[in-house]
């Protein structure tokens, strides 16, 4: 998935739900600064880059935790 489709399922409405669930999996990269300037843009383009990027704090934060759990 791109980030443009990424973009464009937020702001379809279909929610971050699925693009954490597709992070969480390592289905989609984490995108480049220089890829989230030549993205798509879509309405909303700034909210939902905003959004994106709390979902992927959210993932990376997990990330985290899980290799600093004790095994």
């Amino acid at each position: 998935m791109s980030l443009s489709a990424m973009l464009e399922q937020l702001h379809r409405g279909e929610g971050a739900g699925r693009v954490h669930q597709a992070l969480v999996r390592g289905d989609v990269p984490i995108p480049t600064q220089r890829e989230v300037q030549k993205a798509t843009p879509v309405p909303d383009f700034e909210r939902h880059v905003e959004q994106l990027g709390s979902v992927y704090e959210d993932v990376l934060a997990a990330k985290c935790a899980a290799a600093a759990a004790p095994r």
